[in-house]
């Protein structure tokens, strides 16, 4: 059993271990001053130390403790107030002089400093800063205001302000969003010139897209935006900052942020496609008769050195067909924006997780256009199946290191017929590099294009001539594009927000890519394409 002196200095340890540091503080809030703060906590330090030893034996030691201090501050703050009269002309606000009713203070007094740390980074800069300056740091409002380059009313009306957002924000059970513990995952899809790597750039972290996947049809302040993703305000300040300057967000009824390009929910994604599908069910016949009959009555004309048969030369100017019918659709979509990093480049997201459609569509992609410095355009691009379900993939690697001078090395070969006759050890390791991607294939010194062959504006002129020799099927596709086109605003119409209005037309075109895909996956499956190839490329150059 403790006897009443052991008591006593355990009592006093306790005392001078976990309470005078927080007194200290509390009285430096209270009297803006160091010199009075370590006075007055040394004077409760004094009072508790001999009442212990005396022997009283409070029931709340903590309560007790505070009383003292409390009873200690009162007479200073009165002495204070009695001698700051006798000055002429004095400001009293000078003073600080806080009220007892000042409830950060009081929950100073209370231990509760993690509960003030959390509201803290809830809250706006403006007013953040202030409380910092104010409670943490002991700045007078004088020096507040001299720090901030603003009135000193300013200072009060604000920090009245901060301490109400506080209060509120104590008061209340925070609960973080579903986005703080389950990120969304998006992809994205972008088009046009992109001189400083952006959009891709700014959403390669989990926070910039879960920023934009909560501000997305959604205005949201910042504070909002920190409790849905459980991000301290002044982190989010940073990302929304830099997210708007990305030209990714944007400001909008005075304090909220709205993501500025159109990300498509899942229902939206799915009803697009179901329009897709239907087009596709109605018109891929269409699209290959047409295809059919021209490269029947035109292939020798064009096929020249190619080894590309009759069958892949068909689904080639298939996919040219159907792009023809919806770039035609898009009109001048592509060159709508202007960035301020001097690009004009587009950009959507999209909803993981939808549900599978009646076409398991393909996906092709274009594989690479160079432009030479000279003005001459050498391309070697064409319709490349990613992920082979279409069929065999015959060129290996879609992206493999061209430039102008790779090309132009093929058009030397084109002009000498095919044979590398003369050619240099440097142009012939060219060469073989496009063989053992499967562009080419080797014969002794000739080497045969596994890709079509275009001079100059000759492909233009045969996509004019299959259009123009099947007007009435053409105009038909045309018809049922349009349709297709307008049935898919009046979906993303409900989906989106009236701000993007202007720009539906762009994300229409986007979304309608995945046309194609379903367009070859029924001339496939329905058996109108027997080739095995998912690759169909072409080479065009200029003299």
């Amino acid at each position: 059993m403790k006897t009443g002196e052991n008591l006593a200095e355990l009592r006093i340890h306790e005392f001078a271990s976990e309470y005078f540091g927080r007194i200290y503080y509390y009285c430096l809030k209270k009297t803006g001053g160091e010199a009075e703060a370590a006075e007055l906590s040394q004077e409760t330090a004094l009072a508790v130390i001999e009442q212990l030893r005396r022997g009283a034996c409070p029931e709340s030691f903590s309560g007790w403790v505070w009383q003292i201090v409390r009873n200690i501050y009162s007479r200073w703050a009165k002495r204070k107030h009695e001698r700051s009269e006798k000055f002429d002309g004095g400001d009293i606000s000078e003073y600080e002089i806080a009220d007892e009713s000042d409830f950060v203070s009081d929950i100073i007094k209370r231990e509760d400093i993690a509960l003030i740390r959390r509201e803290l980074a809830f809250i706006l800069s403006e007013y953040r800063d202030i409380l910092v300056m104010y409670y943490v740091q002991s700045r007078r409002i004088s020096e507040i205001a001299d720090k901030m380059n603003i009135p000193e009313g300013t200072v009060k009306t604000r920090l009245f302000r901060a301490r109400q957002k506080l209060k509120e924000g104590m008061n209340m059970a925070r609960e973080f969003g579903k986005r703080s513990y389950n990120p969304e995952e998006l992809s994205f899809s972008s088009s046009g010139n992109q001189p400083s790597g952006l959009p891709w750039s700014a959403v390669r972290r989990k926070i910039p897209v879960n920023i934009l996947c909560e501000a997305n049809n959604n205005p949201s302040t910042i504070e909002e935006l920190a409790i849905e993703l459980g991000i301290a305000v002044p982190y989010m300040e940073e990302e929304v900052s830099r997210l708007e300057e990305s030209e990714l967000l944007r400001k909008i009824d005075g304090d909220k942020y709205i993501t500025s390009f159109f990300i498509a929910p899942k229902e939206c994604i799915e009803e697009v496609n179901a329009l897709c599908e239907d087009f596709a069910y109605d018109n891929y016949k269409k699209f290959w008769q047409v295809a059919s009959d021209f490269v029947a009555g035109h292939y020798a004309e064009f096929i020249g050195e190619s080894t590309m048969s009759e069958q892949d030369a068909t689904m080639f100017f298939f996919m040219k067909l159907a792009d023809k019918v919806k770039a035609t659709s898009d009109g001048t979509v592509w060159n709508r924006f202007k960035r301020k990093d001097g690009g004009n480049w587009g950009f959507i997201g999209y909803e993981q997780g939808i549900r599978r459609g009646r076409i398991n569509a393909c996906g092709f992609s274009d594989n690479g256009m160079i432009t030479c410095n000279d003005g001459n355009k050498l391309e070697l691009r064409g319709y490349v199946n990613d992920d082979g379900s279409f069929g065999k993939q015959i060129y290996k690697d879609h992206c493999f290191n061209i430039d102008s001078k790779d090309l132009a090395v093929i058009r030397e070969l084109v002009k000498n017929g095919y044979s590398a006759e003369g050619f240099t050890d440097s142009q012939k390791s060219t060469l073989d590099r496009f063989c053992d991607n499967g562009y080419f294939v080797k014969d002794g010194d000739r080497y045969k294009p596994r890709v079509l062959v275009f001079e100059g504006d000759k492909l233009s002129e045969l996509m004019n001539l299959m259009t123009g020799e099947h007007r009435e099927e053409y105009d038909a596709l045309m018809a049922a594009m349009k349709k297709l086109h307008d049935d898919a605003v009046a979906v993303i119409s409900k989906y989106s927000m009236p701000y993007f209005k202007d720009d539906f037309v762009y994300y229409v075109a986007m979304m309608l890519y995945r046309m194609r895909g379903y367009v070859a996956a029924l001339v496939k499956d329905n058996g109108l394409y027997t080739g095995g190839n998912g690759d169909f490329g072409y080479f065009s150059y200029t003299k």
